[in-house]
């Protein structure tokens, strides 16, 4: 049975998770006044896991772990006591500019190499047969190498992609075929390609 997160619900602080689900805090946040923009908790999360602030727009923060529910907006607040699980995780779709940015930013690879050994055994990274071997040569803990474990990973299919859950329809969504009604869940994909909804066996593509 997969560990599941547990909220830390906190006065005085708040508590960001990175992967893999079932960890414990990788930063907790001490909060005045009960509330904090969610731009200034991003900031000080990423100088924590000591990622260059100006990667900082590659990285957002999200609603659970393995299967966010929502990002938060820049502009929104957190208030405590915080029950929710939030966590930092990779908002990036440009994978050229990511290698460009992010080849040189330790922290950020930490990060990236984190979700992508999460993504790669939930499935929603596709391994090729042929590079099997060379990721697990990579991360072994005794000469791990994460950027070489990132840059194969975002080879493959899968990698620039964000599933948000249970994301309910406020209108009829109707486009050739297939519809999705008002009331309904859905899952919504995000990637360079564009976004899609899908509810059941209803898929739509935007």
């Amino acid at each position: 049975m997969a560990v599941r997160t547990k909220s830390v619900p906190h006065k005085g602080k708040i508590c960001v998770w990175t992967f893999p689900e079932g960890s414990q805090p990788a930063v907790r946040v001490e909060v005045d006044n009960g509330k904090i923009l969610c731009a200034d908790l991003l900031k000080i999360v990423v100088r924590a896991l000591e990622i260059y602030e100006c990667n900082m727009h590659c990285f957002a923060l999200l609603r659970g772990i393995e299967k966010p529910t929502r990002k938060y907006g820049l502009d929104e607040y957190i208030y405590l006591p915080c029950n929710d699980i939030i966590s930092i995780q990779r908002w990036s779709f440009d994978i050229k500019r990511e290698k460009t940015r992010l080849g040189t930013d330790a922290g950020a690879l930490h990060l990236l190499y984190l979700q992508s050994k999460a993504d790669i055994q939930a499935g929603r990274i596709k391994v090729r047969p042929e590079a099997v071997a060379l990721l697990e040569e990579y991360s072994e803990p005794e000469f791990l190498c994460e950027k070489q474990f990132v840059e194969l990973c975002q080879s493959m299919y899968g990698y620039a992609t964000v599933r948000i859950t249970n994301c309910k329809i406020l209108n009829d969504l109707k486009m050739k075929e297939m519809k999705l009604e008002e009331g309904c869940n859905a899952t919504l994909i995000l990637s360079k390609r564009g976004c899609v909804f899908k509810s059941g066996k209803c898929s739509l593509v935007f």
